[in-house]
């Protein structure tokens, strides 16, 4: 690399001018050993056993608690919050469900309805789907 372009772009990572006493911040900060980076696997796992906790669960359990009522205008749950894991990328990605139903006799509570879909997303998706 030239002095030129040396100086143009803040030095070179490797160069001996730009190392301090301490070595260059720039190469330190990549560096698995350092303090900020010492905890970070364990974080991740629970990251991750946290976003999929409900992977084994049955969504259905929750319609269960259907009861007969007559009962004949839409129900209607909007803005439920979500959140789940692309199974391509292992990113997570949050949104909003709404869910709406016609009862037709049969009456599930909308804290279930919201119980659903907290179930549904946590196991890895394609978040295209």
């Amino acid at each position: 690399m030239s002095d030129e372009k040396r100086k143009s772009n803040g030095g070179d990572v490797d160069s001996p001018e730009s190392s301090g006493r301490e070595g260059n911040p720039r190469r330190r900060r990549g560096r698995p050993d350092r303090e900020g980076l010492k905890r970070t696997p364990g974080r991740v796992a629970r990251m991750y056993a946290e976003l999929l906790a409900g992977a084994g669960h049955d969504p259905a359990e929750h319609l269960l608690g259907v009861f007969e009522e007559q009962y004949d205008e839409i129900v209607l749950l909007r803005d439920i919050p979500f959140y789940s894991v692309c199974e391509h990328h292992l990113m997570p990605f949050i949104g909003k469900a709404h869910v709406a139903y016609l009862p037709r006799g049969k009456v599930l509570g909308v804290s279930k309805l919201a119980r659903i879909v907290d179930a549904l997303p946590t196991a890895c998706r394609c978040r295209n789907a």
